[in-house]
């Protein structure tokens, strides 16, 4: 639990009103903390700031199973305040520490894992949407009842009803061969040769069907940084 320290006591009813008085009179100049020698439970202060506003946290030197080194952890579980509001106690207080003290220890930081989860959450959803075609990104994905969700370009933008109707025409008739094709499978060389195709119906029109292209595209900026390696919307510049 550390070594020897000034800092370092036995917390009760009575030491937490004597840490609270200095506090609140404004002891501490810098960022410290206050150990309490039955746990691994801590009170974090600093300058300027009130008892009730201080927290109550993990602060231990923890070796995690299968590293060599450990290294010091400093984790707030809540503010004192809250904790006051809460009736929780200080049993309550130093099992929270001690149980987070063992979770990392075992390689069970609820902070990595949380956010290796929220990693995992959205790559699902990137790849969720990469797999749309161009059709779902326009009018919005089917869910599983086959309703079709208010997710596409054409709703999440609120456009226009004259810029509706030029979407659905120039989908329809310059981008029939896409739309129904996973997005992230729409290639340079695809693109292209749908381009090609279909300019000699006007190059006009076709630069257009293609700027509207690239629109709902770059739509979901999680998309654009997904597909980037399958294709570059170059074509109708």
């Amino acid at each position: 639990m550390g070594k020897a320290s000034a800092n370092r006591f036995k917390f009760s009813r009575q030491s937490l009103r004597v840490i609270e008085k200095r506090i609140d009179k404004g002891e501490f100049a810098t960022k410290s903390y206050l150990y309490d020698s039955e746990s691994h439970l801590a009170i974090r202060v600093r300058p300027n700031q009130s008892y009730i506003d201080s927290g109550f946290c993990l602060y231990a030197r923890i070796r995690v199973c299968g590293q060599l080194k450990g290294q010091l952890y400093k984790r707030q579980l809540m503010k004192v305040g809250e904790a006051r509001n809460s009736a929780t106690t200080l049993t309550e207080l130093r099992q929270q520490a001690d149980n987070l003290f063992l979770e990392i220890q075992n390689g069970r930081d609820p902070q990595i894992l949380a956010k290796k989860a929220a990693e995992q959450q959205a790559k699902e959803e990137v790849h969720s949407a990469a797999k749309a075609s161009l059709r779902e990104m326009i009018h919005g994905t089917k869910s599983k009842s086959g309703e079709v969700l208010t997710n596409g370009f054409i709703s999440e933008r609120q456009l226009s009803p004259r810029y509706i109707w030029d979407i659905e025409r120039h989908s329809r008739l310059l981008l029939s061969d896409l739309l129904d094709e996973p997005l992230y499978l729409n290639s340079p060389e695809q693109i292209k040769t749908v381009y090609l195709q279909k300019a000699g119906r006007g190059t006009t029109q076709l630069h257009i069907a293609m700027r509207m292209l690239r629109s709902v595209w770059r739509h979901r900026p999680n998309m654009m940084n997904l597909t980037c390696s399958y294709a570059t919307l170059s074509v109708g510049r």
